[in-house]
């Protein structure tokens, strides 16, 4: 039987037209389960914020995406690790939630919970260690290249890493930031335990060692070295922990630091020397602690 070209295509038309009719009524069947779905998220994001354990719990059973992300990147691990609350990451953790997603700034949920300003120290550090436990990738970087071992050795509660123009730095706490030493110092311990690799470079070729001593926290520069740092790695611009030490003020830290091996006569990419970074910010003992440690090196040598 032949068929005319207005018959054919007729019947082409038709064909089409049933096709986007079974999918407008597929779409418009599923639409409301969408919606509920959503729903259920934002829920959740709400519970993590303001509710606690049970509310979480009621939600995720009634079958919240544990690893939904809200409009900042953000899961809800990330967000109850900011909230220095282990109930509520073991809970999630146990619900599936993937432990290594990464927030906007690259940073894990380990990340965000060793960075932020925290209140109970029991908590902030039964957080952490539930995330360790639960087999976080100790070694991952964020965007900055900064990994958990970083962020815990140079104590900073600024996400993404604080900079100068487009260059992360590394700086202690900020002023009025509740961070104490002997917190992040037990946080370190758990980390270089587990596995934690004191060797590995930021964005900027920076270390977890010179992170500590830019801090000031000699207590964590020493657990760094006996887990094997390198005394003398320098980042791009060619400057060590010594120096790093001796421009922030940290006597403590540059006298362990010296005695531990440094070099007190290492070069920086501009021809200057920890001596150079304490003259330039007036950090007297620390001048005369480093003169006297040239003043000695120079002597081992003509003996």
């Amino acid at each position: 039987m032949n068929y005319s070209i207005s018959e054919t295509l007729m019947k082409e038309s038709l064909v089409v037209d049933s096709r986007f009719a079974a999918v407008f009524t597929l779409v418009a069947f599923l639409l409301p389960d969408i919606a509920a779905a959503a729903d259920l998220e934002s829920r959740l994001f709400d519970a993590v914020a303001n509710e606690g354990v049970p509310a979480i719990k009621s939600l995720l059973d009634a079958g919240a995406d544990v690893n939904a992300l809200n409009g900042g990147g953000d899961s809800s691990l990330i967000l109850a690790s900011d909230q220095n609350n282990p109930g509520m990451v073991k809970l999630l953790i146990g619900a599936g939630a993937n432990i290594n997603a990464k927030d906007a700034n690259g940073q894990t949920a380990l990340m965000r919970a060793i960075s932020v300003d925290f209140i109970a120290q029991d908590q902030y550090l039964a957080t952490i260690k539930a995330l360790i436990n639960s087999e976080s990738d100790l070694n991952v970087q964020d965007d900055d290249g900064f990994t958990a071992l970083v962020h815990a050795s140079l104590g900073h509660t600024s996400r993404g890493g604080l900079t100068d123009g487009d260059r992360p730095i590394m700086v202690g706490p900020p002023g009025g930031k509740a961070v104490l030493e002997k917190v992040y110092v037990v946080v370190v311990r758990m980390l270089l335990s587990r596995g934690a690799d004191p060797s590995v470079r930021t964005g900027f070729d920076g270390n977890a060692l010179m992170a500590s001593a830019a801090a000031g926290y000699t207590d964590i520069v020493e657990e760094l070295l006996r887990a094997g740092a390198d005394i003398h790695a320098k980042d791009n611009q060619g400057v060590d922990a010594l120096m790093q030490a001796a421009n922030g003020g940290h006597l403590e830290t540059v006298e362990y630091l010296i005695g531990a091996g440094a070099d007190v006569n290492a070069l920086n990419k501009f021809g200057t020397t920890a001596l150079h970074a304490a003259v330039a910010n007036g950090h007297q003992e620390i001048i005369e602690l480093i003169r006297q440690a040239r003043s000695e090196a120079a002597g081992n040598l003509i003996e």
